[in-house]
């Protein structure tokens, strides 16, 4: 399945379900150390989900995640600097674009940077703090900005310095890992206790690391693996992460002695080959090889893009295929009317992942594969799509097979479908007016990123809704009204009543960015709800907006023509304004509020024209909004600043005539490093 073949809607239902996988398989893995499925999967299906995010051009709150908040029960450590993961190559030509992209932003052509690449030990990350050469504290990743503090087990590792030369506020960040065999020893122990075992090795550092009591953590062989840094002040004589590794060893640290310096892209394929090949006979786990761009000054220039470094990716090891039989294709009714096709399959252990559906996407993906009911199938487990069927087997074709016949009307509400021309995607236009639509659009009404209204999962939303209790949005807030029927239905009781009760309440008081989300209008995400709320400070500002067809928005800087035109034709509809409306009325709406630096470009308006020659448009732009200023595409009356570059054009002169304060490169680059 190529992406480029999808429609919008159906990317944007695609989406949606590859999201929520994701969101739950997060919380099992992060939290809890129970992964719910093998890592190929979990990694190609969040391959997929930001390849449409990328070709769709979509705003997503989740690619900004890292992981997911400690558990409460847990204590907490903030980290010096975000810890970031990092994103995944799956093929060389995923590498080759990294570096391209790296190139891009950088403003250079053909160059390839210098790497270093190091095995990625399939362990637990962690950051260890120390201060004036003595460690301090220690805590696992977390959700990138906040992690769980395990000081006390961490000092019971063997292989770490309690002290360093660096007198600084250090953080030394790294994998604790186990071998496999301490693995096996511990297992054995668990076995003859009747204790339940541990999966893999990951799963047993997690858990051991998590011990209430360090002295359970002290009797397991933890190892300690250092990789990076983060200080509050330079290093001396440390330029590169080559030199970064040595000195570490000098510090004490212990590191991935499978690391390497690497020159050419020959000289890629052929430690990955190696280190694949080498991998059984491994005494740990490892499921890649991660490249850093070896350059110090190089990584500060790249930076990093919501929960990744542009200076690094891993480029991870090849899964396996499978076998399997067809027996039947359903239909679903996403949140946008897309129909969508899913494969029930005979169901088939691949590395311990029991599999038994896999999403076909549309009614030409089934005829382009040629399937039929009964076919032996092929199951990949890396690549665009997780399950995803890649072919059939033809010699284990039945005789007479039934052909797959996709639906005239929609399967929920019997709705005649209808395909717009030049697009793939069966679609039901039913709206509101399709319970399936329906349901799917109150579970992302009360979903994390939106109104967070704890107690209200997708169980209970269907609930709710089949009960009569909720027919649109405000109907959520009135729910109170339904108090004593809801204390007296099977598995809700007053306490759980009055929890929801308490949250619905609690989220009466939103933020516009967050309400604008909410309101599920496709492709816009959290990022570009923010652009909207930054710019519109009222909801009735962004409606007038949308009925001007001379707005702003089209000046609004990753505010695209196709998402305006989702907007109007979402937002507009005079069933869906009613809708919006009544919520409004509920509702206690808090203007967005910019957290980026005070400054001089705090809150303006800036355009960019012509050719830089300092910096590239992309760091350019980062630079601005990260000093809280709006970038836009064109110049209007609302402009604040155009910077221009060599050949400023057009723009520069309209900017003269609107009054538009004008700075060239060296003024803007001197603005924003006085």
């Amino acid at each position: 399945m190529n992406i480029e073949d999808l429609s919008l809607e159906e990317a944007l239902e695609l989406r949606n379900e590859l999201l929520q996988k994701l969101e739950l398989w997060d919380a099992a893995y992060f939290q809890k150390d129970q992964p719910l499925v093998e890592d190929g999967i979990y990694d190609a299906t969040k391959k997929q989900f930001m390849q449409i995010v990328d070709y769709f051009d979509l705003d997503e709150p989740y690619v900004k995640k890292v992981g997911v908040s400690p558990l409460k029960s847990s204590s907490k450590i903030t980290h010096l600097a975000p810890m970031l993961s990092l994103d995944n190559a799956f093929s060389y030509e995923d590498v080759n674009e990294f570096i391209t992209k790296a190139n891009r932003f950088l403003g250079l052509k053909d160059v390839f940077f210098e790497l270093v690449a190091e095995a990625k030990i399939d362990g637990l990350s962690a950051s260890l703090t120390y201060e004036k050469g003595v460690l301090i504290k220690a805590a696992t990743r977390g959700n990138g900005e906040i992690g769980e503090d395990v000081t006390a087990n961490v000092k019971t590792l063997k292989n770490l310095p309690f002290t360093i030369p660096h007198m600084g506020l250090i953080e030394i960040r790294g994998e604790i890992y186990l071998e496999k065999k301490d693995l096996d020893d511990i297992n054995a122990e668990r076995a003859k206790q009747s204790l339940e075992l541990f999966a893999n090795p990951r799963n047993a550092a997690a858990g051991s690391l998590r011990q209430l009591d360090p002295e359970v953590t002290a009797k397991r062989p933890l190892k300690f693996f250092a990789y990076t840094v983060h200080s509050n002040q330079s290093i001396p004589d440390i330029k590169t992460q080559e030199e970064m590794l040595e000195n570490f060893q000098k510090w004490g640290f212990v590191v991935n002695p499978l690391f390497q310096k690497l020159s050419s892209f020959e000289e890629i394929e052929k430690f990955y080959e190696e280190l694949k090949t080498k991998r059984p006979q491994l005494p740990y786990e490892i499921d890649g090889i991660v490249y850093k761009i070896n350059d110090f000054a190089l990584q500060n220039r790249l930076g990093l893009n919501f929960r990744s470094p542009r200076w690094a990716i891993a480029h991870k090891f090849p899964s396996e295929q499978k076998t399997t039989l067809l027996k039947d294709v359903t239909f679903q009714v996403g949140r946008t009317g897309v129909i969508t096709p899913v494969a029930e399959l005979e169901p088939v252990d691949i590395n311990g992942v029991n599999v038994s559906r896999a999403t076909l996407h549309n009614a030409d993906e089934i005829a382009r594969k040629g399937l039929m009911f009964g076919d032996t199938v092929i199951l990949q487990r890396a690549g665009d799509v997780i399950p995803q069927i890649i072919g059939i087997v033809e010699e284990k074709r039945i005789k007479n097979p039934k052909s797959i016949l996709f639906p005239q009307n929609c399967p929920c509400c019997d709705t005649p479908l209808v395909r717009k021309e030049g697009e793939v995607a069966w679609k039901c236009l039913n709206g509101f007016g399709c319970v399936d639509q329906l349901i799917t659009k109150f579970k992302h009404f009360v979903s994390k990123n939106a109104f967070n209204i704890e107690g209200l999962g997708a169980k209970n939303v269907e609930f709710l809704y089949h009960a009569g209790l909720i027919h649109s949005f405000s109907d959520i807030f009135r729910l109170s009204e339904h108090k004593s029927f809801l204390e007296n239905q099977p598995g809700w009781g007053k306490q759980s009543v009055d929890n929801l009760l308490d949250s619905i309440r609690m989220r009466q008081e939103i933020t516009l960015d967050r309400l604008i989300y909410a309101l599920g209008v496709p492709q816009i995400g959290i990022s570009s709800a923010k652009l909207l709320a930054r710019s519109y400070k009222t909801l009735d500002e962004l409606y007038l907006a949308l009925e001007d067809s001379d707005s702003n928005l089209i000046n609004i800087d990753g505010i695209g023509d196709s998402m305006i035109y989702d907007m109007r034709s979402y937002l507009l509809v005079e069933e869906t304004r009613k809708k919006v409306m009544d919520l409004k009325e509920l509702l206690t709406i808090i203007p967005y509020k910019n957290n980026s630096v005070i400054s001089l470009f705090s809150d303006k308006i800036i355009v960019f024209t012509g050719t830089l020659t300092k910096m590239t448009r992309s760091e350019a732009k980062e630079k601005a909004e990260q000093l809280g200023a709006k970038v836009s595409s064109s110049v209007s009356k609302n402009t604040d600043f155009l910077v221009c570059g060599e050949a400023a054009g057009s723009k520069a002169k309209k900017a003269l005539e609107l009054g538009v304060k004008i700075l060239n490169e060296d003024e803007w680059l001197e603005a924003v490093h006085p």
